[in-house]
Parts: C-alpha cells; structure tokens; sequence
C-alpha cells in the first residue's frame, strides 16, 4: 500500500511539473512574439528616420500581433509540408515566403498579400536569406547547448522535476533576453538588404 501511495504521488508530481513547464512554454511564446512584433516595428520606423517611442511601437505593432502570429505559423506549415515531399521543397518554401511575416506587420498586408510579396522579394536573392538562416541556427544550437548544461547541472543539484521547472524558467528568460536580439536584428538586416536589391521603381 505505502508503495502505491507513493507511485501515485510521484505521477502526481511529474503531471504538475509537465503542466508547469507548458505553461512557462506558452507564456515564453507569447510574450516572445510580442515582444518581436514590438521590436520589429520600432526599429523599422527608427531606421526610417521616424519618431517613436517604445509605447507607439506597441500601440502600432499589437492589432497586428494575431496575424504576424498566424502567418508566421502558416510559413512553418507550408516548409515543413515541403519536408515532408522532400527536404529541397521545404528548404525552397521556407526562403520563399520567409519575408511574409514582416510584410503582415510592416507593410499591413493580408497573409495571401504577404505570401506573394514575399515570394517576388526573396526572388534572386534567396541564397542571403539562407546564409542569415544558417548563423541564426548556428546560434540556436550553440544557445540550446548552453541550456542542456544548466539543465543536467540542475537536475544533479536539485532534484530532476525542480531542476527542470528551473531550467524551464532560465531556457524562457534566454530565449526573451539573449535570442530575441539576435532573432531581430538579423532577419531585419535581411528585409533591408532585400529591399535594397530591387531595382528602382521608374
């Protein structure tokens, strides 16, 4: 009996902390894509020359979250759909439509506007899109290694459930503070350097 009481309390405990971790997972999300739309708009109008302030940022960039949301989600479909044929369909995919997303929140289009913008920016020039991909994933893994450490050192000073909430709570705040930065600032580079490339309207 003792041993079944003490089963159910640890199946207990591991449903708390997994339900822990996903809520920890869904707020990070959130306040991540917030936070991206947030930025993404404030330094586009900086560099643009114009006056804003952090709070006009988020006064213009938070009606347009959903949607930068939904598109952002609808590319990942359609590479990971390109994944599924073959792993060039999705590569190709996923540079094509990668601008769609800033096209939603930048320049107020409807995703079916953004999906074929997007497709005539990246036109010619997609082997760009792909050299800021691989520095941003090289990042990710690098990121995600230092993550992996503090969780197995976590794990052996605490306990395994606390040492992974914990984690959970560092892999979060890393991925708000230390990734967002990065994750910004270069695919705006990138939409820059696009828009650049295109020849002048006559």
């Amino acid at each position: 009996m003792p041993e079944r009481i003490h089963e159910k309390a640890g199946a207990a405990g591991l449903i708390d902390t997994i339900r822990t971790i996903l809520i920890f997972g869904v707020i990070s999300s959130l306040v991540s894509t917030v936070l991206t739309t947030i930025s993404f708009w404030f330094i586009d109008q900086k560099e643009q020359g114009g006056t804003t302030t952090l709070g006009m940022a988020a006064q213009r960039a938070l009606p347009r979250t959903p949607i930068f949301f939904v598109a952002s989600a609808l590319v990942g479909i359609i590479a990971m759909l390109g994944f599924f044929l073959f792993v060039i369909p999705g590569v190709i995919w996923g540079l094509m439509f990668s601008q769609a997303t800033l096209f939603v929140l930048l320049k107020n289009q409807t995703i079916g506007q953004s999906l074929s913008s997007s497709r005539q920016l990246t036109n010619g020039h997609r082997w760009l899109i792909f050299r800021a991909w691989g520095q941003i994933i090289l990042f990710g893994f690098l990121l995600g290694l230092l993550f992996l450490g503090t969780g197995f050192a976590f794990s052996k000073m605490l306990n395994p459930e606390a040492g992974l909430i914990l984690n959970t709570i560092l892999s979060s705040a890393g991925s708000i503070f230390l990734w967002n930065p990065f994750g910004i600032l270069l695919p705006y580079a990138v939409w820059r350097a696009l828009h650049a490339a295109q020849p002048a309207k006559a």
